[in-house]
């Protein structure tokens, strides 16, 4: 499928350089990349994870499908700057993790002559940059696929088909709104928690970690300015589920003040039995 596509990568970091490489072993017609670290840009192409172009507008002038792995608001930003310099049917996406705002921005920019539609693969790593990439990052992975009533079929099959051969085996068609909704918990308050809990330790302690506290702060090991950039974005959304995280806290602290093991083993029973359906349903 790929084989008679121009795609060009804007943002060669861990996930963008997973892309890349992922990208590589389906063969597109070019693969290019925009990274404003020069040195990224030449290891890549010395991997031949990327091919050479000769210049910025010029891989942009012939970019079938352009894959944008900034942050919301740089994203935004390069789509704007450089309007002029992309073909006029391109199709672009994103992999960003707070999408409302920067849908909305991005297609007021575009018009109706290319068209944008929101992705979000649900993979990473604690580390940050194209020296941790890996083709495999995407393997197995939930993909989302964000829609307007603006997108068209063929597009959103396009899509479809690149999440399918990067690795991603379930993907979800919602909309940006319901996205951020939805990922405000299963992600953002993730990092929330992971960043509390682990701040509430000392050094003393450190020799008596085990597989538990690892797990739950492994995410912990995040880049300060995108998550903040992230949680901001979606503040709203992540606020409520905060909101509600404290009120599970509060019932097992009063619990546990008042010895009420009637209540306290009901709480933690919940939490096993949805542990377990997540278990099931991931499995499959």
């Amino acid at each position: 499928m790929l084989s008679d596509f121009n795609i060009t990568i804007v943002g060669l970091g861990l996930i963008g350089g997973s892309y890349a490489k992922a990208l590589r072993r389906n063969n597109p017609k070019n693969l290019w990349a925009i990274d404003k670290d020069q040195h990224t840009i030449k290891k890549a192409m010395d991997l031949n994870v990327i091919d050479e172009c000769e210049s910025i507008k010029e891989a942009l002038s012939k970019t079938h499908i352009l894959i944008m792995c900034l942050y919301a608001q740089d994203n935004i930003k390069f789509i704007r700057e450089n309007l002029t310099h992309l073909k006029e049917d391109i199709l672009i996406t994103d992999v960003c993790g707070v999408k409302g705002h920067m849908v909305q921005r991005i297609n007021n920019i575009i018009g109706n002559s290319m068209e944008f539609i929101g992705g979000h693969p649900m993979a990473g790593r604690e580390f940050n940059g194209f020296d941790y990439s890996h083709e495999n990052l995407f393997m197995n992975c939930n993909y989302i696929i964000t829609t307007i009533p603006d997108n068209t079929d063929k597009n959103i099959y396009k899509i479809r088909k690149i999440a399918e051969l990067i690795g991603s085996n379930n993907i979800i068609m919602t909309s940006p709104k319901r996205h951020d909704e939805l990922v405000a918990y299963t992600s953002h308050l993730s990092h929330v928690i992971a960043n509390a809990f682990v701040n509430n330790t000392n050094e003393e302690a450190n020799d008596f970690i085990g597989g538990s506290f690892k797990d739950i702060t492994r995410v912990a090991y995040l880049n300060p300015y995108l998550w903040s950039k992230i949680l901001i974005n979606n503040k709203e959304n992540v606020l409520k589920e905060i909101d509600k995280f404290e009120e599970n806290i509060k019932i097992i602290k009063e619990a546990l003040k008042e010895e009420d093991m009637d209540i306290l083993c009901s709480q933690l029973e919940s939490g096993r039995i949805k542990r377990k359906e997540i278990n099931l349903k991931c499995s499959h």
